[in-house]
Order: structure tokens, then C-alpha cells, then sequence
């Protein structure tokens, strides 16, 4: 049934996609013969983008883009950047495994290396940014290294706010909804004299959580943003400006709305499943869970200090409930975060503009997490001391040509980025892990083992995990610097060649230490021999430990190349080869004298640059005297040296690199099908496989890349209505992801389920009138749905991020001038 249903969605969404596909070619030879344009007649609205830092069609571009406008997202009812996640094929937003929605993982097309700019610098750290005052969202897939970067090796997002305006107007939004939603934001233009403007953004949004506990009265998952921003524009000259803006930002939350699906993993006989052992067969650290252990040991289930980790009791995901048992009533999160943005534009002739851009973002964020989403007390993610702290500045100097037959843009660019995070694992009281019945029965089941299979480490390390905690604080200093260039020349009529080149230099140091949270107190501590082991010669009784350093130095080149056709002004098409890479660096917190590390092979190791060869073509195309838009595009990814991380010593993290092989496509589009009837419509598909595992151990080849679903589409509907006394405009979104896998790791991934998603809006605007009212729904079919989910091994639970429940809204919009 549920395969049935999932082929219903599948052929449903394709066979839209289709029909608008297959309509389309006949209009490609007679389109003028068959639908001569009246002059009245509905047209495609034409998007701009800047995709190559100069603003041009996007049905120009030879890049694989899409672009949302500010007034389509509100349509939308897309107030978040996340919220775009479904709204792109072959894009993917999802929540952070450990910090749920206060982090975010971005992939496109299977590659996790996306940066995010807004209004021209980076948007690096911190909550993701909510979408007041945007005028558009730009997503760029495939490595955009030439003009973004080395961080941009599966694509790049930009976020263009609206700019100051030479006349007063004052544009007020208010929204209240379930779960007490409460939304008021509003934008203010002030012209100071003729040359000089003013905007003042400010924006509150809040709404109550909606995972509820058995244990303590907290909704987790609530939304507390508040922003503040100035913009100001000065134009001195004719063919000179500034711009520059101070933002910001306060989230808060009640925390990650875990549910836990599974506590208990079936026991395979007592015998450890395959996916304990790494590829060359060596045990990983210990056995599937310590349920598995007692049982496997003749100890009965009902056994006090088993019964009570019984999955009935904790496992609420598992029903599709909306609550957990979590007992952390100050469970939690919260960041500030500041922006600066200079852009100076000086167009020197019609032909040249250099333009210098300045950046700023500092901040902090602290969160206290219970990543089990249970009320045992298996693992408890607690960053009292800083989550992260960020602080990075960035400069770039561009000089822009826009010629009748050449166009291009050089430039170079410098960032400097000295960041910090922290992380605190509280395994107090390991609730799994603490009966000493137990875990002595357990224990003489695997007697001289030099990798202990239940406790992670030597022998006389006993019968506890970790049994108290440890700080891990990390510092990764970054400096780079970058010179780009990248030019487009039309060598026919139609026919245009685009070349790019990007050199960059980036300077790391990582520092990094494990430190006892607990201060001198030896009684605290059952496992000593697992700490020290850590680092060596660590002193972890002082609290403080010993620093690890780690320095590399990294230089790139990532090239792009593109040859595009233009057939008719309304159809073109193009072939691109482009090339991104990412850095490489070394294992830290490693003790060579481990008899793990030994085991494992890790004693010296150091990980590989990422590096991704794309080859594209693409149809960008509108017919029917452009009513109809359709974007088509395939390509083909070569995945070297991927980057992951596997836990194959308790508390340890070890990066390591898999290559990868990618194909896919894209197709996309408008249909203006009337004056009153809108659709857009888009679709991705997407085999993303390992090739080759590696330096990893636990990877199988032919296994799918992480938060990739194999099927994604999106479709949209909009129609008005002309009343005597204004317009209705009723307009409808439905989403579908396939099923995915959370992480790589096959012993901490989870494969998270397909969803499909449906919101609605009906709008009423009166004639001649300065407002308009809407009311809104979200998830209307009531779904319940994963964002993000892991498997811990050590805690034997499988916690999981829901999706917000059905949601509807009352919003109210006026506007002055």
C-alpha cells in the first residue's frame, strides 16, 4: 500500500511535469503561427538575477538557477530561508542532527558545500536568516568556486534585500495563527535630502513550540526571532553610491522538537549486526546496545533496570505523536548576531563599474539539548560556555565590464575568520549503562578484549561510557585570500563563450582540546583510563587539558567553462564544465599509543581536499508568445574526496573521504495560462551513489549520498478573481521529497521517510485601497513528517526533528506613501 501510494505521488507530480514539457515543443517551430500575441496578452514576467556579480535574465544565464521574488515567497507562505526546502528540485534544507532547527544542513544535487550571501557577503554562522524585506531568493546549483568560492562546491543561495527608496512610504505586515503566532514587521523609507535615504527594518515573530513532554510542561520547537536593521543609500554623484546596513538578530527557542522512533533496536540473536564491523573487519567499539548484551547474556527482560528502557514508554515518534519524555525543563537556545555591509558602486563609463564590498558578522549562540528525546538520562548535549562564536570580515573589489560583444567581471577577495565552538557530553548517570548486575554479566561475556566491545576502551576501564562527560572546545582560524575572473564573449551572432578562473589561498589553524567538566574530583571518575587515552599527557582532573594543533595551508584553482546558443530570443541552449573544491585537514585528538587507534589504522592520517568536476547542459526556453517558460537541465557530477565523519571510538569523530558519482536533472518552469491563472511547476531527479569508500570505514559503495531523495517536485497554482470591490487571489503549493538517508555513517544513519507537503492562501485586496488581508495554511493534510534524524549507538536511541503540524494564519498588510 504505502508503495502504491508513493507511485500514485510520483506518477501524479510527473505526469504534470510532463504534460507541461510535452505541450511545450510543438511551440518551438510555430509558436508565432499558432498563438499570435494580442496585445493585451498575459506574459511571463522577466527575472533578473546577479549570478555573475552582474545582473542580467535569467533566461541568459548558462548556470543551472531559479529565483523566488519577494512577493512570490509571501504567496508562498515562505517566511524563513528553510522554508524554501521542497520549493527547488534537487535542493534540500534540512535541520541540524544535534541542534535541530537552530543549525541547518544544506545540500544541492547530493553535495553538502553551499554558501549563503546576502546582498552581496557572506551569511556565515548562526540561525538561518528569516526573509523580511527580500526581494528575491537566487539558488545557484553546481560548484560556483570562479565567483564564490571554495565553499561553494555544490552551489551557492543569495539573498537580495529591497534598497532604500527616494520617497516616504511605511509598509506594516502583522500575522497571528496557531500556536499562538504572532508576527509584526515593518519597513520604513525616509528620504534625508536628494541624495541621501534611509530604511528602517524592524520584525518580530513568535510562536509557541509544538512537542510536548510527559515530564516537564515545555513546548519544545517555539520561535522567538526578533530583527532590527538600517539601510542607508547615498548617491553623492550621478554614477556614485553607497550603501551601508547594520542588522541585528535574536533567536530564541524552547528547543529541539526530538521525538524518539526507537529506543531498543532488534537484538539479532545477541549477535552484533554487520554494521558494527568496519569494511576491513574490525570490531567496531562495542556491541549493538546494552539491551542486546543482557539478553544475550540470559538475562530476562523484565530484569529491573531493563523493563524500564521498555520502547512503549519513550518511543512516542514511533505512534506520529507530537511528544517526547524529555525532563530537561531549561532546554533551550539562543543567539545574537551583527551584521555590517558596505557596498560602494562607481560606474567609471557606460561600459565600466568597479564596485568594493565590506563585510562584518559577529555573534554568539548558547544551547542546552537533550539529543535522546527521552527522560533517561542517555545523553545530554549541554553548551552552557558558547556554542560558537563567530567573527568574520570580509573585503572584495570588483571590476565589471558590460560591453556589446564582451562582458565579464575580475576581482579579488580577502576574509579573515577566527571562530570558536564548544560542546559539552554529559553521560552522568548513563541510565542504559549503570546497573552494576548487569553490566557485570555483560562484561564477562567478552572477557580480554582489547577493544572492549560494551565500554569502548581497555578492559580495566570498566563497567561504564563515558561515565561522566567531557568538554570538547574546539578554535578553527581561518585566512584567505582570493583573485577571480571570469568573462563572457559573443563569437557569432548567438553564439557566446564564457571562461572563469579562480585562485585561492587559504590559511587554517585548528585548535582543539577535551577537558573533565568536573574539576579535581577522582571519585567522579569510573573510566580515567578513557580519558587520559584522549590526549596524551592530558591532565583532565585540572579541567583544562592539553591543546591540539593543527596548521595547513591549502591553495586552489577552480576553472568553469561554458559554450551557449542562442537559437531565437527565446531559446537557448548551453554546455558547462565546472570545477569546486573544498579543504583538507588533519585528525586531531589522537593518541597513537591507543591500542584503538592501532586497531583501526588511524594513527596517521590526513584528510584530502574535496573536489567536484560538473558537466551541464541546459534548455532555457518560453513559447506561446512567452506565456509558457520551461528550463531544462541534465548533468553529471565526478565526487572526489568527500568528505564525512565516522565515530569509531566513543566521544571521536574521525573525518575521513569516499568518492561519489552524481547524475540528474532538472526541469522547471512558468505557464501564465490566462490573465487570471498562474502555475509554476518544477521537478528533480537525482541518483547520487558512492563509488568508492575510501578512507572510510564503514561506507558501502553503491550506498545513496546523505539528504538526497531520488525524486523532488513542487508545484503551484494561482488564480484572481475581479470583484466590483477588488481582487481575490487563491493560490496553492504542494511539495514532494523522497525518502532519504540522514547521514553516510552506516551506523548512526537513519533513513527518513518521503513526504509531500500542501499550503494554501486566499487573499482579498480592496480597489484603490492601501491594504490587503490573507488567510494562510501550512501542512494542510496534517503530515507527519522527519527533517532530520540519527541513530546513537552508545545510547541505543533514535532521535528524530519533526516537522511543524497543520498550521493556519490570519495576516493583514497596509501600506503609506
Amino acid at each position: 500500500m504505502i508503495r502504491n501510494k508513493k507511485a500514485l505521488k510520483h506518477a501524479v507530480g510527473g505526469a504534470i511535469v510532463a504534460g507541461l514539457t510535452v505541450s511545450a515543443l510543438p511551440a518551438a517551430r510555430a509558436q508565432d503561427a499558432a498563438l499570435p500575441e494580442a496585445a493585451d496578452s498575459p506574459v511571463i514576467t522577466e527575472v533578473f538575477v546577479t549570478a555573475r556579480r552582474r545582473e542580467e535574465s535569467l533566461q541568459d544565464v548558462p548556470l543551472s538557477i531559479a529565483a523566488i521574488g519577494g512577493e512570490d515567497l509571501e504567496q508562498r507562505n515562505v517566511t524563513d530561508l528553510r522554508q524554501v526546502n521542497g520549493q527547488i528540485p534537487n535542493v534540500v534544507i534540512a535541520t541540524s542532527q544535534f541542534s535541530g532547527t537552530v543549525g541547518s544542513q544544506f545540500r544541492m544535487r547530493g553535495v553538502p558545500g553551499v554558501v549563503v550571501y546576502q546582498d552581496g557577503a557572506p551569511f556565515e554562522g548562526g540561525a538561518l536568516p528569516n526573509l523580511t524585506d527580500i526581494e528575491r531568493v537566487e539558488v545557484l546549483r553546481g560548484p560556483q568556486g570562479t565567483l564564490f568560492g571554495r565553499s561553494a562546491i555544490g552551489g551557492a543561495i543569495q539573498l537580495v534585500t529591497r534598497k532604500p527608496q527616494d520617497e516616504f512610504s511605511l509598509d506594516m505586515h502583522t500575522a497571528f495563527g496557531s500556536k499562538n503566532r504572532v508576527d509584526v514587521s515593518g519597513n520604513l523609507n525616509v528620504p534625508i535630502t536628494d541624495e541621501l535615504f534611509v530604511k528602517l527594518t524592524a520584525a518580530s515573530m513568535e510562536r509557541d513550540g509544538y512537542v510536548s513532554s510527559t515530564n516537564v510542561d515545555t513546548l519544545f520547537g517555539s520561535q522567538d526571532d526578533k530583527l532590527g536593521r538600517l539601510d542607508v543609500l547615498w548617491r553623492p554623484i550621478k554614477d556614485f553610491e553607497v550603501r551601508a546596513q547594520y542588522a541585528r538578530t535574536e533567536n530564541k527557542s524552547s528547543g529541539v522538537p526530538y521525538v524518539n522512533l526507537n529506543l531498543l533496536p532488534v537484538c539479532n540473536d545477541g549477535q552484533a549486526p554487520a554494521n558494527w564491523f568496519s569494511g576491513d573487519g574490525v570490531q567496531i567499539f562495542f556491541a549493538p546496545n546494552a539491551y542486546c548484551l543482557y539478553t544475550s547474556v540470559d538475562l530476562d527482560p523484565s530484569t529491573p533496570g531493563v523493563q524500564a528502557f521498555n520502547d512503549e514508554f519513550h518511543s512516542y515518534g514511533a505512534q506520529q505523536r507530537y511528544l517526547n519524555t524529555i525532563d530537561t525543563a531549561d532546554a533551550g537556545w539562543r543567539q545574537t548576531y551583527d551584521d555590517v555591509r558596505v557596498d560602494m558602486t562607481w560606474n567609471l563609463s557606460s561600459t565600466m563599474t568597479v564596485r568594493a564590498l565590506g563585510s562584518r558578522r559577529w555573534g554568539t549562540g548558547h544551547s542546552y539539548e537533550d539529543l535522546d528525546g527521552t527522560g533517561l538520562d542517555l545523553w545530554v548535549n549541554q553548551l552552557p560556555f558558547f556554542t560558537e562564536r563567530n567573527d568574520l570580515r570580509t573585503g572584495e573589489l570588483q571590476f565589471i565590464y558590460s560591453g556589446s560583444r564582451l562582458n565579464g567581471t575580475t576581482g579579488v577577495y580577502w576574509e579573515k575568520a577566527p571562530g570558536a565552538n564548544g560542546r559539552r557530553i554529559n553521560w552522568i548517570n548513563n541510565d542504559l549503562l549503570q546497573s552494576p548486575a548487569l553490566a557485570a554479566a555483560a562484561n564477562a561475556a567478552y572477557p580480554g578484549s582489547a577493544v572492549n566491545p560494551l565500554f569502548g576502551g581497555h578492559p580495566e576501564s570498566g563497567p561504564q561510557l563515558l561515565g561522566n562527560g567531557f568538554i570538547g572546545i574546539s578554535r578553527t582560524a581561518t585566512e584567505q585570500f582570493a583573485a577571480f575572473s571570469e568573462w563572457t564573449v559573443e563569437v557569432t551572432e548567438g553564439l557566446r563563450l564564457t571562461g572563469g578562473l579562480r585562485y585561492t589561498e587559504q590559511d587554517t589553524t585548528e585548535t582543539s582540546y577535551k577537558a573533565n567538566p568536573f574539576g579535581g574530583d577522582q571519585s567522579l571518575h569510573p573510566v580515567p583510563a578513557l580519558y587520559q587515552d584522549l590526549i596524551p599527557g592530558a591532565d583532565y582532573y585540572a579541567g583544562t587539558g592539553v591543546p591540539e594543533v593543527d596548521k595547513s595551508t591549502v591553495t586552489q584553482w577552480t576553472p568553469r567553462f561554458s559554450l551557449q546558443y542562442e537559437f531565437t530570443p527565446q531559446i537557448m541552449m548551453y554546455a558547462t564544465y565546472s570545477k569546486g573544491a573544498g579543504t583538507g585537514g588533519t585528525i586531531v585528538n589522537v593518541d597513537e599509543a591507543d591500542p584503538q587507534i592501532i586497531a583501526l589504522g588511524l594513527s596517521d592520517y590526513q584528510t584530502l581536499p574535496e573536489e567536484v568536476k560538473n558537466y551541464e547542459l541546459g534548455l532555457r526556453s518560453e513559447f506561446f508568445g512567452n506565456t509558457l517558460r520551461f528550463n531544462a537541465t541534465v548533468f553529471y557530477d565526478e565526487f572526489a574526496n568527500l568528505e564525512l565523519s565516522e565515530e569509531l571510538v566513543p566521544g571521536r569523530l574521525f573525518d575521513a573521504n569516499a568518492d561519489a558519482e552524481i547524475k540528474g536533472v532538472e526541469i522547471e518552469g512558468v505557464w501564465q495560462a490566462t490573465d487570471a491563472l498562474a502555475l509554476n511547476y518544477g521537478l528533480g531527479w537525482i541518483d547520487a551513489k558512492y563509488t568508492d569508500r575510501g578512507t572510510t570505514r564503514n561506507l558501502e559503495p553503491g550506498s545513496a549520498l546523505a539528504l538526497t531523495p531520488e525524486f523532488s517536485y513542487a508545484l503551484g497554482a494561482q488564480y484572481g478573481w475581479k470583484l466590483t470591490s477588488g481582487e481575490l487571489t487563491l493560490r496553492g503549493d504542494y511539495t514532494w521529497q523522497d525518502s532519504q538517508m540522514s547521514a553516510v555513517d552506516r551506523i548512526t544513519a537513519y533513513e527518513i521517510p518521503d513526504f509531500g507537503l500542501l499550503s494554501a492562501r486566499l487573499a482579498y485586496s480592496p480597489g484603490g485601497a492601501n491594504w490587503d488581508v490573507a488567510l494562510s495554511g501550512t501542512n494542510l493534510t496534517g503530515e507527519y513528517y522527519i527533517m532530520s534524524a540519527f541513530y546513537q549507538p552508545q545510547t541505543t536511541a533514535v532521535s528524530a526533528t519533526v516537522g511543524r503540524p497543520r498550521e493556519i494564519a490570519l495576516s493583514f498588510n497596509v501600506r503609506f506613501e
